[in-house]
């Protein structure tokens, strides 16, 4: 644990699957992230928590390649990947669930399902991914041909995990999955994802409102103020550390 930009990987000396070397990016001129640094283990869930503003959400774009790196590095399964597309990002494992979902509603279940697949080759590829989904979220098979729109808030997130689960990712950035769900549907929604992580070891970069189930979830956290890197460390010594009591826990 620790205060301060720290080091790389959140005193944790492992093989990463993700790392994020002294990122620094925006929008326009406007800096958002300065000289921020972490990494994500193969297989493992990390919490990135702040403040509104802080740049979590900004953090998972530069990753995923909607906005481009100033400075830093992006390294992702030992490729640097700062260069290269989302859509080739996505096929060397990386699959992002934004914040509000994004799903496509005027489309069927099944066509946003789809969309997820876009990347893959064959049609034995996309039925095992899509029979994989239905066990995780047997509720999309039953709404297999019904408008996206339709579906609630719950089905809705949980569509957006199956759609990113579409590609075969090996890490799943997920941008705010409680955001506008009821208590219990949010407990539904954690449920899976950490099935999905235990069952399919896939490791998850999560952006997360709602601090105590992200430390209940993830097995280390980093804290983002202004766009920098102020405290980290695994998720169960943060939830007793001071700062996080005060500002997220209520403490």
């Amino acid at each position: 644990m620790s205060l301060g930009k720290g080091d790389l990987n959140g005193g944790k000396v492992n093989n990463a699957l993700l790392t994020v070397h002294q990122l620094v990016t925006g929008y326009g001129r406007a800096l958002v992230l300065n000289h921020v640094s972490l990494t994500v283990d193969f297989p493992e869930i990390v919490a990135l928590l702040g403040a509104n503003g802080a740049g979590k959400t900004t953090t998972l774009r530069a990753i995923i390649g909607l906005i481009p790196c100033w400075e830093g590095e992006i390294v992702f399964g030992g490729t640097c990947i700062n260069q290269l597309p989302p859509s080739d990002r996505v096929r060397l494992g990386l699959a992002y669930c934004p914040e509000g979902r994004g799903i496509f509603a005027n489309l069927s279940v099944l066509e946003n399902l789809r969309v997820g697949a876009y990347t893959l080759r064959n049609k034995r590829d996309f039925l095992k991914n899509l029979h994989d989904v239905f066990a995780l979220f047997p509720r999309l098979k039953e709404r297999l041909h019904q408008l996206a729109g339709s579906l609630s808030g719950g089905e809705q997130q949980m569509l957006a995990l199956g759609r990113a689960l579409m590609s075969n990712p090996k890490m799943l950035l997920l941008d705010e999955p409680s955001l506008g769900l009821a208590p219990i549907l949010v407990k539904e929604i954690y449920s899976k994802i950490v099935e999905l992580h235990e069952e399919q070891k896939i490791s998850i970069l999560l952006v997360e409102q709602n601090v105590d189930i992200a430390l209940t979830a993830s097995h280390r956290a980093y804290v983002l103020e202004k766009g920098q890197i102020v405290l980290y460390g695994l998720s169960s010594d943060l939830r007793s550390h001071p700062v996080i009591q005060t500002a997220y826990l209520g403490g």
